[in-house]
């Protein structure tokens, strides 16, 4: 819950488009499919110039609607970018873009260090988030707040109350549907971008992704009788009479629940309570 994309990119090397199943979109470039997944992380890279779109479950999410977007990504930068920074990832609506994060490696920097910026939606006023290093896996959370048009971004959280910065150029508010990744050679670096998420809260970007465990519905035959067993009982026993349905609950059945075989084909399943 809470959770509008979600993509660990563990899909085979190749093109992102393809492999994700068009799960991603081209934006823009002259190539389509040629941003790439490798070793189960999506490079972002100054050398190609397809940009890639994700649509967020739910949107667009319209400006007036009191919504605040986050998204969370693991970074680890495999080359220095050119000093002056340039923005690799960002929410967008279209060809209009809003949070947009940075990378550059000031000239003052410690030697191998990188920085990250982030802007409400333009090149001017970029506000310093922190320093990186190459070959270094880093935590990307970014807060985007639709109605007030700001975005603020944190490097490594452990909380939201952690430090943060906050953009400050001025911008109009504008609907949100997507988040994107931009390749273009301003950036100068190749970056790993792993286990996306956007989400309507902190909890829900930062949290780890629940593991689904499987209840199975034991059946065994005894004479002219199924006999059905589960394990949890907080599961409930349906039947219908086609495996599309439509399914109803069967009144007070707790395993193990005994139904007389018959004429007629029937269908069972488990539902949560």
């Amino acid at each position: 819950p809470g959770v509008l994309f979600y993509d660990p990119f563990g899909y085979g090397n190749g093109s992102l488009l393809t492999n994700s199943g068009y799960l991603w979109d081209h934006r823009s470039g002259t190539i389509i499919g040629e941003c790439q997944v490798t070793n189960g992380a999506l490079q972002v890279t100054a050398a190609q110039a397809e940009d890639v779109s994700a649509t967020l479950v739910g949107a667009p999410y319209a400006k007036g609607s009191n919504t605040v977007l986050y998204a969370a990504f693991k970074l680890t930068a495999l080359t220095l970018p050119k000093s002056t920074p340039d923005y690799f990832a960002h929410f967008g609506s279209g060809s209009t873009h809003r949070g947009r994060i940075y990378i550059g490696a000031p000239t003052n920097g410690a030697p191998g260090s990188l920085r990250l910026y982030v802007s409400n939606a333009t090149d001017t006023n970029t506000v310093s988030a922190g320093d990186l290093h190459t070959n270094t896996p880093c935590l990307i959370v970014l807060r985007y707040n639709i109605d007030a048009a700001t975005a603020t971004l944190w490097l490594n959280p452990a909380s939201e109350a952690d430090f943060s910065a906050t953009a400050a150029d001025p911008t109009n508010a504008i609907s949100i549907s997507s988040f994107n990744f931009r390749q273009d050679s301003g950036c100068g670096a190749t970056v790993l971008v792993d286990d996306l998420k956007v989400g309507l809260s902190f909890a829900a970007v930062t949290g780890t992704n629940p593991t689904s465990i499987p209840v199975p519905l034991v059946v065994r035959r005894n004479a002219n009788e199924l006999i059905l067993t589960w394990t949890d009982p907080a599961f409930g026993l349906q039947a219908a009479p086609a495996a599309t349905g439509s399914y109803t609950n069967v009144s007070g059945a707790t395993s193990p629940y005994t139904s007389a075989i018959g004429a007629s084909t029937k269908f069972f399943r488990l539902k949560a309570n």
